[in-house]
């Protein structure tokens, strides 16, 4: 059995048949209740944690109307969203154990060499927060100057990344195994991938028409109220318009056979003035750096403390690391510290000295 998914005929397996009997009964799979689970299972300080940061009341009237919470017999229990969305640690991971955001920052155009990378420790919705700010450590700022004006240019346009990531968290097939939402930064480009074709009898024509149709509605409803999102089906449009007033390329959208990617390019200005090649992605014969120290270069555009870069290279002896890695660097003025004053300072972080060229 062929099932009509976008742009291409694909081949129904089980979990495909599942979500066509839940569409054909209009239920989505977040709607239905968490069975196993109980009220506890749900973290209520979380809960009003994040309702109370857009000041709106919350009791479980209120959560069973978002659908958060679910009659199962005689009793409330967490829907599969509500499990999602806001379950205790344990009881999420066990059953949703793939309902999280991995970010990774690689060198060169690849998904070869680690810079950085994060898994998100949490919900789906703490990653709202959590990503942005790996975002900013892992692109650059650029400036232009208009008279006695200066302009930070961020390398990817902002508010589209958020909206992006925010329909990525909505629009996500949380039935699929194995798979989960990736924010990967290449050196030419930006990508935010989530499990899940488009709905069935979406196309990338209706998604940029505005269409609008919902595989989540519990996790879009708490979306909603949480500001995350506006008017469903705005979503393309606010990414174009912000791509638009900030001067960036509009981001591509592809279909894969399991999933949904939309690619960012970096800001014309980024690539004119070189930073979009990102030098330092590169490692070559003459620039006596080894492919560690170019990663750790890096990783210290912002300053970082030796147990950071430890972690990160995955090395436990401070003393060989330091005369391996980071002496070399110091002694090439390629890295700065911040207690230049007290090497051996408790405090002491090291960053990157500007315009650091690994060709020097």
């Amino acid at each position: 059995m062929f099932v009509r998914l976008g742009s291409t005929n694909r081949v129904a397996d089980d979990d495909m048949l599942a979500e066509l009997r839940r569409s054909r009964d209009h239920l989505a799979f977040d709607q239905l209740p968490c069975i196993g689970t109980e009220y506890d299972d749900l973290d209520m300080a979380s809960i009003r944690k994040a309702f109370g940061k857009v000041v709106r009341e919350i009791d479980d009237s209120k959560l069973e109307s978002l659908g958060v919470l679910i009659r199962y017999g005689k009793t409330l229990i967490p829907s599969n969203g509500g499990m999602i969305l806001f379950g205790r640690t344990p009881v999420r991971d066990r059953y949703f154990p793939d309902a999280q955001v991995r970010c990774a920052r690689f060198a060169g155009t690849e998904k070869v060499d680690f810079i950085d990378r994060l898994d998100i420790e949490g919900t789906v919705l703490d990653a709202l927060t959590e990503v942005p700010k790996f975002i900013r450590r892992n692109t650059r700022m650029a400036a232009k100057i208009e008279g006695m004006q200066r302009q930070d240019i961020p390398e990817y346009p902002v508010i589209a990344l958020r909206e992006a990531l925010t329909n990525a968290v909505a629009h996500t097939d949380y039935t699929l195994r194995g798979m989960q939402i990736m924010v990967a930064i290449f050196s030419d480009r930006l990508e935010i991938q989530n499990p899940g074709m488009l709905p069935f009898g979406m196309t990338l024509n209706d998604l940029k028409s505005g269409v609008s149709k919902i595989r989540n509605p519990v996790i879009a409803r708490v979306l909603r109220e949480l500001d995350y999102m506006e008017k469903w089906g705005t979503g393309y449009k606010r990414i174009i318009e912000d791509c638009d007033g900030g001067g960036y390329p509009h981001p591509e959208w592809q279909e894969l056979s399991t999933a949904m990617r939309i690619k960012f390019q970096p800001h014309p200005i980024q690539v004119e003035s070189g930073a979009g090649t990102r030098k330092m992605d590169q490692v070559g014969t003459k620039s006596a750096l080894s492919r560690h120290q170019v990663q750790l270069l890096e990783f210290m555009k912002e300053p970082r403390s030796l147990r950071e870069m430890m972690t990160l290279l995955g090395w436990t002896d401070r003393t060989k690391f330091r005369l391996k890695f980071i002496k070399p660097l110091l002694d090439r003025d390629l890295v700065k510290m911040t207690v230049p004053a007290k090497p051996t300072s408790r405090n002491q972080k090291y960053f990157a000295a500007e315009n650091t060229n690994t060709k020097g």
